[in-house]
């Protein structure tokens, strides 16, 4: 019997999984009715509104025009999200906290300042630290230190020395550490200097009263059913110098030269965790910067469970609860890159608390952060001699999203990620649906591709007559108007056709996996602490993750919160919400959390085993580490370690390392499993049992036996329902057992971007690489192939175009074997040929990739990935 969300998708009687941006940048009401028009025929039955340029966001202007957005999209019956402030990244509060009597909602930060003196003794006076009039030094201590450069023993407070501008000093003989805490000058924030803080609930209050507040008093009536929610754009915790870049991503305690947040109420809230005095604490407060023995670890740890929590509280809870009284979603995501996703500066300091919040998880794939078939190794850029940490954007971030969805009893199993933005033109229609491919087998659902601009490349500016309805106003900083790819670019893009059947092919993915339990084979403890307490070496979570999914493994990552709260009441196993586990893996450490090794213990007794991968632990910010139980083996041992307790939950008759697998269960109870080669070559799949195999991008299923081999294409998706045997439905279809050789002639044309009518380029021509043999370098056009050949027989079922640049569409006697993508295109051309005399067309198609080139601009049209063929080269195959 075929499943009926199955049947739902044949029909495209489908759910709604994709949201793209629709930026806003001064368009008259008119543009954007087109615009919005154009999202509904590329696919999506909603998106979010983003003002992305001038000052007009929350003024009457605003209003009038979002009134029209959500008229014209109810008329489409589509639903409307927006961004929850005036500009990326969310947090200013539509820049109200500039103004004086807002001052006490912004944020505040603590940095340190230290200096070594060889005490003789010493009786006289320290020169104080640099600072602006701004900055107040509010401790000052030292510390006596040993022969190693550590601290121990008797601390001096000296705060109450400072005379005019110097620090009275009267220390015994020895070596002490000086130390200098001071706040912080908001101008070290960058952009963050006017923002609120995720560690004051009335400065995260602030935000609500700014921007949702005015939304609901402005459009109530559209509250749940036209208006579906907000999105927040990369909020953060704004401790560093507000710029982009490793500063801003790597930053956590024991960093000397960093700047932590703080609330007036800290000392009070720390000393609870540490069992501690307030003064106590402010005396040892300089352990979150230096390496003090025996209270670095657990000052560290106590300060980031602080702050985490409070961001989990004061902002992603707040404005979750705040939606769902008024009847609406809370969605969204932060910076994850480089480790941000558990440290603070640009970062949420904990992933899975950051958005515990919100109605879905979230993440962002933009940039160039994933190179499809590029996963063993960092990716290098084009860019500043720059790479990018591959396996964490491949093999940790999608499951991070996806855990939290499972683990999240309000999120509904929902994961949502930004995709696309800024890859730039040259991330085609290959590229576009590899990246969705590649988070649809991780267990990631909903998307945002970013983003549909109505303002247009300089190319085809001219062409198009842009009607403003605001002013040609562009405002400092991060406003940039377009970031290709952007879709639809006016209609001036020859694969936004394709776009089309590449969202509609991932809503029917997302439609079979939406509500579905995920099965996975064992849970990975997300390592935060680790990195929090910064007391030694820890195991890369990304190391972890690569080598179970080249094993064949499927998990999930769980935080300490969802550990402590697991079920136990099943013997050899526990459960957090509908996920069930039978193994734990934790990455090794110098240091672990005292509070996981007691769950540790804990789950040992109920007969669950327990993987440690990597360095055994020396100790926990509370004294010795103690076994409690550990299966010990290195990283790249931990699958053959598995393999003694359990093997994986679906196996292939081979294993194949870049084939990807994400296990599920429907609510009819059927099994199945999204399979995903990550490759760039061809898998040829041979399946332990009979099933049946869907095809999301054709929308076809079939009946599959156990003997039949599958080729998986580099890049490619399908479905497996392993038992269903889908009798009535036809079987797999295998390769030709041989391919011949269809050596044709051709008319090619081409009709350009813009224009209305195609024009012949070469009459009876071979297949040529039109870039060299036209000079075709500065072109962007659909191309159409034109043959006629004749044939002997009707039993033909497969025509494979060699290398088809992006896209191609093949037609033959007038009727369409529908699209493929990438290289070594397939078609199923069954029933289509006919003996005699057959006309056979190719369409292929470009993006703007060759046409809006600036030059040194490498956001413009993207300078990551290799811009494709006009047309194809090389000969087709029949059989």
């Amino acid at each position: 019997m075929i499943p009926k969300r199955l049947l739902e998708n044949f029909s495209e009687k489908n759910g709604s999984y994709i949201l793209p941006f629709i930026w806003y940048t001064g368009e008259s009401k008119e543009t954007v009715a087109a615009e919005i028009r154009a999202v509904h025929a590329g696919g999506a039955k909603e998106f979010v509104l983003e003002n992305r340029a001038g000052d007009w966001f929350a003024t009457d202007f605003w209003w009038d025009l979002f009134k029209f957005v959500l008229d014209t999209a109810r008329s489409l019956d589509m639903r409307v999200w927006t961004l929850d402030d005036s500009h990326v990244n969310t947090g200013s509060a539509n820049d109200s906290l500039s103004k004086e009597e807002n001052a006490a909602f912004r944020a505040k930060n603590l940095r340190l300042e230290f200096m070594d003196v060889a005490s003789y003794p010493t009786a006289g006076a320290l020169s104080l630290p640099r600072r602006t009039a701004k900055e107040e030094i509010i401790r000052i201590s030292a510390f006596r230190l040993n022969e190693k450069g550590k601290t121990y023993g008797e601390v001096l407070d000296l705060t109450a020395n400072v005379t005019d501008g110097l620090c009275l000093a009267e220390l015994p003989a020895g070596w002490w550490r000086i130390y200098f805490i001071l706040t912080v000058d908001p101008e070290k924030c960058g952009v963050f200097k006017n923002y609120i803080t995720m560690v004051s609930k009335d400065s995260c209050r602030h935000l609500i009263d700014e921007v949702h507040e005015k939304f609901y008093a402005h459009f109530p009536e559209y509250f749940g059913n036209t208006f579906a929610g907000f999105f927040s754009d990369e909020p953060a915790f704004g401790n560093c110098d507000g710029q982009y870049g490793p500063y801003a991503y790597e930053l956590r305690p024991g960093q000397s030269d960093r700047m932590f947040a703080w609330w007036d109420d800290f000392p009070e809230k720390l000393a609870a965790k540490l069992s501690l005095t307030p003064e106590k604490v402010m005396e040892l407060l300089p352990a979150l910067w230096d390496d003090m023995e025996e209270i670095s670890a657990e000052m560290r740890l106590a300060y980031m469970d602080l702050i985490t929590a409070e961001w989990q509280e004061n902002f992603s809870k707040q404005i979750g609860e705040w939606c769902e009284k008024h009847q609406v979603e809370y969605i969204g995501h932060n910076l994850e890159d480089g480790g941000a996703h558990m440290r603070s500066g640009w970062g949420c300091g904990h992933y899975f608390r950051s958005m515990s919040g919100q109605h879905m998880s979230g993440m962002d794939l933009v940039f160039e952060q994933l190179m499809p078939g590029i996963s063993l190794f960092d990716h290098a850029m084009n860019k500043g001699s720059g790479k990018r940490e591959s396996a964490f954007y491949h093999y940790t971030l999608p499951k991070l999203a996806a855990s939290m969805a499972h683990l999240t009893p309000g999120m509904k199993n929902r994961a949502l990620s930004e995709v696309f933005g800024a890859t730039g033109w040259t991330c085609g229609a290959f590229n576009m649906h590899a990246i969705l491919n590649l988070c649809q087998a991780s267990g990631v659902n909903y998307f945002i591709p970013h983003a549909f601009s109505m303002s247009l490349p300089d190319h085809f500016a001219k062409q198009h007559s842009r009607k403003a309805a605001a002013g040609s106003y562009t405002p400092p900083g991060y406003c940039l108007r377009y970031l290709p790819p952007n879709f639809h670019t006016g209609g001036f893009n020859p694969q936004f056709e394709i776009f089309g059947e590449i969202i509609r092919c991932a809503q029917r993915v997302s439609h079979l996996t939406a509500n579905a339990i995920h099965q996975p084979d064992a849970a990975i403890y997300y390592n935060a602490e680790c990195d929090w307490m910064n007391c030694g070496r820890y195991q890369n979570l990304d190391d972890i993750t690569m080598t179970l999914t080249r094993s064949g493994y499927d998990y999930d990552i769980l935080p300490l919160d969802a550990l402590a709260v697991a079920d136990l009441s099943e013997k050899g196993c526990f459960r957090v919400n509908r996920e069930k586990f039978r193994t734990l893996i934790v990455p090794g450490a110098e240091v672990l959390p005292a509070k996981l090794l007691e769950i540790c213990r804990k789950f040992a007794a109920n007969g669950i085993s327990l993987c440690l991968a990597g360095e055994m632990p020396e100790y926990t910010e509370c004294g010795k580490a103690e076994d409690p139980g550990w299966i010990k083996s290195s990283v790249a041992g931990v699958p053959e370690a598995l393999r003694q307790i359990c093997l994986p939950g679906f196996r292939m008759a081979e294993n194949y390392p870049d084939l990807r697998h994400y296990p599920l269960i429907d609510e009819e109870g059927n099994r199945l499993i999204v399979l995903f080669n990550s490759g760039i070559a061809e898998l040829p799949l041979r399946f332990r049992e009979a099933g049946m195999i869907y095809d999301p991008w054709r929308n076809k299923s079939y009946h599959l036996a156990s003997d039949v081999q599958v080729l998986l294409p580099g890049q490619k998706l399908l479905v497996f329902y392993p038992g269903i045997s889908g009798g009535e439905l036809p079987e797999y279809p295998e390769q030709p057992a041989k391919w011949e050789k269809l050596q044709l002639n051709y008319r090619i044309s081409m009709k350009e971007a813009g224009s209305g009518e195609f024009r012949v380029l070469r009459e009876n021509s071979r297949p040529v690489n039109l870039l060299k043999e036209e000079k075709l370098t500065r072109c962007c056009a659909e191309f159409k192939y034109e043959a006629e050949f004749d044939c002997e027989r009707s039993d033909l079922r497969m025509l494979l175009i060699p290398n088809p640049g992006d896209a191609a569409e093949v037609l033959i006697n007038g009727k369409s074997c529908g699209f493929s993508l990438g290289a070594n295109s397939r078609f199923d051309i069954a029933g289509m040929v006919k003996k005699g005399r057959n006309h056979l067309v190719i369409r292929t198609f470009d993006n703007p990739s060759y046409v809006d080139r600036n030059g040194e601009d490498h956001i413009g049209y993207g300078a990551w990935f290799p811009l494709q063929l006009h047309g194809f080269t090389g000969e087709l195959q029949i059989g």
